[in-house]
Formats: structure tokens, sequence, C-alpha cells
């Protein structure tokens, strides 16, 4: 699916997981590295397209994520954005056959 740039309108910030070190040495904890930044276009999915995915995928996808491609995008990383930190979870990265954009199959986080 081609989206037009100037429908990247969104900016957004993916990030990998990682975990950090207490100041004192002591306890890990799981954190979020970024992995890159992005124009992004955010669509949620309309409910037609909400069970035609979630019945494909294993976990519910509601929102689906176009932004240029990018490499070493996983979905163990999510998505947010960055001007209020909403959080999307990456279920899927679909990437298309020219690599000019990636579509993340996405669910909202909390």
């Amino acid at each position: 699916m081609a989206v037009a740039i100037g429908k990247l309108d969104t900016r957004v910030a993916i990030e990998a997981p990682a975990t950090t070190t207490g100041s004192y040495g002591g306890q890990t904890a799981p954190d979020w590295n970024e992995h890159c930044k992005a124009w992004a276009f955010i669509r949620p999915l309309t409910g037609r397209e909400y069970r035609q995915s979630a019945g494909a995928q294993t976990a519910t996808v509601d929102h689906e994520i176009t932004i240029r491609h990018r490499a070493g995008i996983t979905s163990a990383m999510r998505v947010r954005r960055l001007r209020d930190d909403k959080v999307w979870y990456i279920v899927v990265p679909l990437e298309e056959p020219e690599q000019r954009f990636i579509r993340i199959q996405a669910r909202a986080g909390v």
C-alpha cells in the first residue's frame, strides 16, 4: 500500500526493549531504548479490518502505522508518539516489496 509522503505527519520513536541497572549496581529493571525516529501515518483500524487482522494474528491489532523503510524493526519493539507519549506495541512489521515503507500492525499500549 503506497502512502503519500505528506500523510506521514506524526513524529514517532521506534523503541527496543532493554534493561537498566540501578545506580547502586543492584537490581535491573525493564526499559526501552530508542532504535530510530520517523515520520508516521497512524491509522486506527475499522471494525471489519480489526476482525480480519485479529483472525490472522495471534495478538489483537487495532492500529496500522506506516513509516518509511527502516532496517531492524521487529515485533519485540514498540512505537511511541512523541507529542503525547502514546504507545503501540508492534505485532507484525510488514515490509513492502520495493522496501519504501513498512506497515506496522500494532496494538495500543496502556
